[in-house]
Order: structure tokens, then C-alpha cells, then sequence
């Protein structure tokens, strides 16, 4: 009887106390309360379209294929503050394909997928089914290729290109990774490009949305450009004779085969090459003198044609 009435004094006193204490934080939260409903029900409300990101949820060895919409447009209705927060806010849907089995699937989008702030609701999904396939997961190895558009400028040449790494794993559905034996990169211009050139470059984006996984999405790039070389032989190139005024020589012209950056070729005259003879320590007598010859930066000289003529010094 005793333990009785000690239950009901309890229980008494906790009645008490709920009506009793913390009476303030009680009214406080009431009126709050009471102001939110109030603001809910009397305020205007307006209809917005937003378009919200998908986001499939497969067993892990399954994975949805590459051509399903990315997206819906979703139709809200309800008080304008509360509108506005939705509009400002990043909403995802998770579409839940954990209990699907391969092949084609259809999913029906409905309102309790987003938790709204109160007042506000879903009036519409656009569309409001999603339909795709699910495939079976599939990892192969496959080459990079460097995706190059547009040419060298003129004289140049591009004379090797290494990419590292080489090959990517991909990972995705298995009707497009079996069909797939290449990615490339991002587009890279060469109509600038006139010496070696090392750069960093990401894989084209598309491979991105095609494939679940790419083992790489970056790569460093070499492209070695270089001058392109060309050949040009000259003839009756004057021979110039110093150190001595009192000379025979048996022939006063050569002809030269000189190399050289097509760029700097193309502008090449006889007039910018010079063979000489110097006399300046003979003394009077015959000789097979070599000829000297001196050509502008950047080029090489390839033959002299002939490489000595016969000088022939006179006494004073």
C-alpha cells in the first residue's frame, strides 16, 4: 500500500512539474510555434520549377547505363520565404536500385523522396518516371590518346609525343567498357606551339558521365616540336682572298650545300655567305689553300665544292 502511494506521488508531482516549471520556455515555444503555423497558412504562396540531380543507388556490382537522364524538373508550391529557401538550396534525389536485378528497370518518382520545410509541397515531377538498364559492372584497361587539333606553324614539326600514363583503367557498364579501347584527353591546339611543350591535361570530359570510374583523369603531356631541316645547295659563290694583294688564283667560285630551319632557309641569299682565303701568314710561293666559309647563326654547312683552290703568291 505503502509502494502505492509513493507511485502516485510521483506521478502527481510530475504532472505538477509539467505545468508548473519552465513555464516560460513552454510559452515561448508555444507562441513560436503558433507564428510559424500563423505564417504557414495565411501567407502568399507562389509555384516554382526547379531542376534537381539524380542520384542512382545500384548493388555494387551492377551500375545503370550511360544514356539515363541526369535530371528532372520538380514543381513546388507553397509560402514564398519558404520558396525561396528551396530555389537557394542544392537538393538531391536518390533513386534507390538496390534491390533491382539486371535489365531494364522503371522507377517512379514521388513527393516523400525530399524533405521540404513545412508548407511546402511537391505538385509535380517532369518526368515522373525514370526508365534505364542496369548492366553488370565491367573494369578493362585501354589507351590514352592525346586529343590534337590544328597544325604547327609553318617550318616546325612535331617530332614525338609521349603521355604518361599511358593506359587508364575504365569502369562501367558492361555493353560500353567491352566496346571501349581508348580514351583521349582534353582538345589541345598546336597552332602556337614552336618548341617542346610539357603540360598537364585532363581526360575529355564526356568519359566523366560515360563511365562509373576512370583509374586516371589527368595525364602530363610532351610534345616535342621542332624546326623542320631542309637542304640548299648555292653555286658561284664568290671567293674573297685577304692578306694578300699579289695573287693567281686558279678559280674564284664554289658552290656550298649548307642546312638549316626551313624558316631561316627560306630567307638565306648568296649574298649572306662568305668564303674566304686568307693569305695574311703565306709567303710568296703556290698552294692548295682551303676556303673558310661563314654562314649566318643556326644553319650548318654540309659540302664545299671545290674545298681548296690553288693560290699562287708573287714576290714584292
Amino acid at each position: 500500500m505503502r509502494r502505492h502511494n509513493h507511485i502516485f506521488s510521483f506521478i502527481k508531482r510530475f504532472v505538477q512539474d509539467l505545468y508548473t516549471k519552465n513555464i516560460t520556455l513552454k510559452i515561448t515555444a508555444l507562441v513560436t510555434t503558433l507564428a510559424l503555423w500563423f505564417m504557414v497558412t495565411t501567407s502568399y504562396k507562389i509555384e516554382v520549377v526547379k531542376k534537381l540531380p539524380l542520384n542512382f543507388i545500384t548493388a555494387p556490382d551492377l551500375v545503370i547505363s550511360a544514356d539515363v537522364i541526369k535530371d528532372v524538373e520538380v514543381r513546388f508550391t507553397g509560402p514564398r520565404a519558404f520558396i525561396q529557401e528551396i530555389m537557394q538550396k542544392n537538393y538531391l534525389i536518390n533513386i534507390d536500385l538496390r534491390d533491382r536485378k539486371i535489365g531494364f528497370v522503371s522507377y517512379r518518382l514521388y513527393p516523400e523522396l525530399l524533405r521540404l520545410p513545412l508548407g511546402v509541397k511537391i505538385t509535380g515531377f517532369y518526368p515522373s518516371e525514370i526508365a534505364t538498364r542496369l548492366e553488370k559492372l565491367k573494369t578493362k584497361t585501354v589507351k590514352v590518346i592525346p586529343s590534337l587539333i590544328g597544325e604547327v606553324p609553318y617550318g616546325y614539326k612535331v617530332k614525338n609525343i609521349n603521355i604518361e600514363p599511358k593506359t587508364v583503367e575504365i569502369t562501367g557498364p558492361e555493353s560500353i567498357v567491352t566496346k571501349s579501347e581508348e580514351v583521349y584527353t582534353a582538345v589541345i591546339d598546336l597552332s602556337n606551339v614552336s618548341e617542346p611543350m610539357t603540360r598537364n591535361i585532363a581526360i575529355d570530359a564526356k568519359y566523366r558521365e560515360k563511365f562509373k570510374d576512370v583509374s586516371a583523369e589527368n595525364f602530363s603531356i610532351l610534345i616535342d616540336v621542332v624546326p623542320y631541316i631542309t637542304s640548299k645547295t648555292f653555286t658561284d659563290i664568290n671567293i674573297k682572298v685577304i692578306g694578300s694583294k699579289s695573287y693567281n688564283i686558279a678559280k674564284n667560285k664554289i658552290n656550298v650545300t649548307i642546312q638549316g630551319p626551313t624558316i631561316i632557309m627560306d630567307k638565306l641569299s648568296a649574298q649572306d655567305i662568305k668564303a674566304v682565303i686568307d693569305l695574311s701568314f703565306n709567303a710568296p710561293g703556290t698552294y692548295d689553300e682551303p676556303i673558310v666559309v661563314k654562314l649566318p647563326d643556326g644553319l650548318r654547312l654540309v659540302s664545299i665544292v671545290p674545298k681548296k683552290v690553288k693560290v699562287s703568291i708573287k714576290g714584292e
